[in-house]
């Protein structure tokens, strides 16, 4: 994650709200096209040890979408089409309304695209377990 490592050492990350969320995990490359078109424009998610993700990513849309916004490439409800560049499948994203997180102007951004189960898992309570109920910390 040569892009991610040097961004970490360059920028202070903040997050208004919730400095959990301060973090950076990936990468996106992108074509390029942020100017509203009817086109898709086609992105890629590298990400964790380098893995690359098999969609155009939501949370990399959602950015995408709040910088053309910005940017002032896209008005509220223009739809624009991101393609993953590894699968070609595809995510629509568009702003849907104007918001605040914190003190900055923020834009909620609508996301949508197919998703498929690519595994799942089965919890099991053992009757005896003493913390079958869970536990407090304080």
């Amino acid at each position: 994650m040569f892009y991610a490592a040097a961004v970490r050492k360059q920028v202070i990350l903040y997050h208004p709200d919730n400095s959990d969320l301060a973090f950076l995990y990936g990468t996106i490359l992108t074509d390029g096209k942020d100017h509203f078109s009817n086109d898709s424009t086609t992105n890629i998610c590298i990400f964790a040890k380098s893995q690359v993700d098999r969609c155009p990513t939501g949370s990399g849309v959602t950015a995408r979408i709040a910088l053309q916004f910005q940017k002032g490439y896209i008005k509220l409800g223009q739809s624009r089409i991101f393609s993953a560049g590894a699968t070609g499948t595809t995510f629509t994203g568009k702003a849907v309304a104007m918001s605040k997180c914190g003190n900055f102007d923020a834009v909620v951004v609508e996301v949508s695209g197919e998703a498929n189960y690519t595994g799942s898992c089965d919890f099991m309570v053992e009757e005896n377990d003493s913390l079958k109920n869970g536990f407090l910390l304080r």
